[in-house]
């Protein structure tokens, strides 16, 4: 009984996949992924980093300065703009610092907006 319920959830799960397609090529040609931003500052990066959990503390090192424009999507959400890599070093629950991890940051117009793990790439779609 229990291999017949992961059949069934196997094929649901394969069938919610299946229509969760991203955008097409003409959609990610239209996107508006803001003015490249021209002087990055670690400072204008940190509100990204918000539900860290002590935003306040995060370290942030710049690694990659080459901006990628890039789009991620999840269901009918849809966010595009230029990415670059840094390194974040944050406080875990005990208050000590965990260590520098490589993280991409989603800006657009100059505003970062979003953070993942660089482990967590496979979301993140670069258009160039």
């Amino acid at each position: 009984m229990k291999s017949v319920k992961v059949i069934i959830m196997t094929g649901l799960l394969s069938l919610i996949l299946v229509g969760c397609g991203g955008p097409s090529v003409a959609q990610t040609q239209n996107m508006d992924f803001g003015t490249k931003p021209k002087n990055i500052k670690v400072s204008n990066l940190k509100s990204a980093f918000s539900d860290f959990k002590d935003p306040s503390s995060v370290q942030i090192k710049l690694t990659n300065y080459p901006l990628r424009r890039a789009y991620m999507s999840s269901g009918s959400n849809l966010w595009s703009g230029w990415v670059t890599t840094v390194e974040v070093n944050g406080k875990n629950s005990y208050g000590a610092y965990v260590g520098y991890q490589d993280y991409y940051v989603l800006m657009n117009d100059g505003k970062a907006f979003m953070s993942f793990k660089a482990t967590e790439a496979p979301v993140l779609k670069f258009v160039d």
